[in-house]
């Protein structure tokens, strides 16, 4: 079953096509399913965008067609924060620490992930 919902926002026109087919608990018969586009109408391809199948990594969802280098965003952010799938965020975190040795120990902690 595939419903097929059309609606426009102020710039851009979207396309939302939901099926039950992937969605079970055992396995079906068809597994493969393919879908069509024109391919110069479509910009962007998302797969689960109001997060109703939970996952751990949300950053594979989404694929941009309009760009010839798909590449998300870079973003810098001070500490961490919840990871959002549009931009591939860098997480930098201030490191303080002392020993006896050594005395007062200043530093950065980069992370690319929140996990």
């Amino acid at each position: 079953m595939i419903n097929h919902t059309k609606r426009k926002s102020s710039q851009r026109e979207y396309l939302s096509r939901w099926t039950t087919d992937f969605i079970c608990l055992g396995y079906r018969r068809k597994r493969n399913r393919r879908f069509s586009f024109e391919y110069k109408e479509v910009d962007k391809i998302v797969v689960n965008p109001n997060q109703f199948v939970l996952e751990t990594n949300t950053n594979n969802n989404s694929l941009l067609l309009g760009k010839q280098f798909k590449k998300r965003q870079k973003r810098f952010r001070l500490y961490e924060d919840i990871p959002s799938p549009a931009y591939k965020s860098t997480y930098f975190t201030p490191n303080l620490n002392y020993n006896a040795y050594d005395g007062l120990l200043l530093g950065m902690v980069f992370t690319m992930a929140l996990f």
